[in-house]
């Protein structure tokens, strides 16, 4: 008698243990890029610029962008800031984020972490310096 109860309750706890459970959604780049951004901290080939440079990132949802650079001269403590607009794209297969200036040269970004609070990005610039921008989620 005990072994025929046994069986039962054996078919059922294998049966629960194999059901599956809803994966957590998998976003795409695209929905964890968008969003406003603020950099965190900024090196420049290699080297830790993040005094002199701040960047704020605003990655709209309907494809447009706004990039807002922040420089400050180490000598005089004096700013400039730039403000650029244009549209984004991204690239799943490289993890790359295209943005396409509407009065400078296309950047190709490579992001190289992204998470909820989080994305760090590089690229290359006209003149060969290397970027490495990490950015918080506001």
């Amino acid at each position: 008698m005990k072994k025929s109860a046994f069986i039962p309750a054996l078919m059922l706890f294998a049966a629960l243990a194999f059901t599956a459970c809803k994966k957590d959604d998998v976003k795409t780049l695209e929905e964890q890029a968008t969003g406003a951004w603020a950099s965190q901290s900024v090196r420049i080939d290699g080297a830790d610029a993040s005094l002199f440079f701040t960047s704020n990132l605003s990655l709209n949802d309907n494809g447009t962008f706004s990039l807002k650079v922040i420089t400050t001269n180490p000598f005089t403590g004096q700013t400039t800031t730039t403000t650029d607009t244009g549209n984004w794209r991204t690239n799943e297969e490289t993890q790359t984020i295209t943005l396409n200036f509407d009065n400078s040269p296309t950047q190709e970004w490579k992001i190289t972490t992204i998470n909820q609070n989080s994305l760090t990005a590089q690229y290359t610039d006209l003149e060969n310096h290397q970027y490495v921008i990490t950015f918080a989620k506001q």
